[in-house]
C-alpha cells in the first residue's frame, strides 16, 4: 500500500511471514501491533519467531526502528530483557479497556520527537496537551526492557510508553483505535466473556 511518498507492506506474523533480507535493506521502520496472544505464550509456534525477528532488527539492522504497540511493547520488552505478565487482578476492571489518560515523565518531553512537537506548536510542559488513549489489554510490561528509558504510565499501568534509545518505541495504548472500533470489536466481547462488570461496561465510554 502506498500514501503519498510513504509504502506500506504488511506481513502476517501469524502465517510465518516476515520480511525477506532483500525487504530489510529499504525498511525505514517495522510496527509490532496488538495481538489477542500473550507475548509469554511460546507455545504458540509465531510467537518466537517475532522474538527472533526483533532481535535480528535490533542487532543486524541499525537503520531500522522498531515501534511496538500492546502486544508488540509487550513483546519487544520480552525480548530484550524485560518481562510481561498478566496483570494483577482487579475484580472490577480484570482486563483494561476504554480511555485512559497517560501520565509522561520527565524523559517524555526531553525526547527529541517531542521537543520538536513542542518547538513548532509552542508547548510547555506547563501547557502540554493532556494525551488520552484507548487501552485494550489484559497483559503488560512488569519490567522494562535492559537499556530502556520509561516515557509514561497510567493509573492501570506502570508502563505506558517506553524507549531503547533511538531505536524502539513502544506503547501499552493503542492509538491505532478509536471509540467506535472499540465499542463494535472489543468492549462487547469483553463484556460477554465476563472480563468487565457491567458498571464498568456502563462507564467505560
Amino acid at each position: 500500500m502506498e500514501t503519498g511518498e510513504e509504502k506500506w507492506n504488511f506481513y502476517n506474523a501469524y502465517n510465518h511471514e516476515f520480511p525477506s533480507e532483500e525487504d530489510m535493506k529499504t525498511l525505514k521502520a517495522v510496527i509490532i501491533p496488538g495481538s489477542s496472544r500473550s507475548s509469554y505464550d511460546n507455545t504458540t509456534t509465531w510467537i518466537p519467531l517475532v522474538k527472533d525477528f526483533i532481535r535480528t532488527v535490533l542487532n543486524e539492522y541499525p537503520d531500522i526502528k522498531l515501534i511496538g504497540g500492546c502486544f508488540g511493547e509487550q513483546t519487544i520488552a520480552a525480548t530484550m530483557g524485560g518481562k510481561a505478565e498478566k496483570m494483577p487482578y482487579n475484580a472490577e476492571r480484570p482486563n483494561i479497556i476504554g480511555r485512559e489518560l497517560i501520565k509522561p515523565t520527565d524523559e517524555f518531553y526531553s525526547q527529541s520527537w517531542v521537543q520538536s512537537f513542542m518547538t513548532k506548536n509552542n508547548y510547555t510542559m506547563e501547557n502540554f496537551p493532556k494525551i488520552v488513549l484507548q487501552q485494550s489489554h489484559g497483559d503488560h510490561v512488569s519490567e522494562l526492557p535492559t537499556g530502556a528509558t520509561l516515557l509514561a504510565s497510567s493509573e492501570s499501568c506502570g508502563v505506558e510508553f517506553y524507549c531503547i534509545g533511538e531505536r524502539a518505541l513502544c506503547f501499552q495504548s493503542h492509538p491505532d483505535f478509536n471509540c467506535g472500533m472499540q465499542l463494535e470489536f472489543n468492549e462487547p466481547e469483553y463484556f460477554i466473556s465476563g472480563s468487565i462488570t457491567e458498571e464498568w461496561h456502563k462507564k467505560s465510554y
